[in-house]
């Protein structure tokens, strides 16, 4: 993982989304805001992450939209792509 990524991730999202992409991802390969429109409650990172799972290594590339709920980012859709 990049130095500074989890920064990045905890900054944007807070504790219940970081909390939920960090899980997923055993490493993070790209974690960058590329939207964010606070007034309305709406961000995107662009990701790109590897998952290990008992049936091999898989890796995601796209997009998680976010919302801002009452207690910070939430994990809204994402965007995904197997590669």
């Amino acid at each position: 993982m990049r130095p500074g990524i989890k920064k990045v991730i905890w900054a944007l999202c807070g504790l219940a989304a970081a909390g939920a992409i960090l899980a997923m991802a055993n490493q993070i390969l790209r974690a960058d805001v590329i939207a964010q429109d606070p007034q309305n409650g709406h961000a995107a990172v662009a990701v790109d992450v590897l998952e290990a799972r008992d049936d091999g290594t898989h890796r995601w590339v796209g997009t998680w939209y976010l919302v801002r709920g009452a207690n910070g980012w939430l994990l809204d859709q994402p965007q995904l792509t197997g590669q």
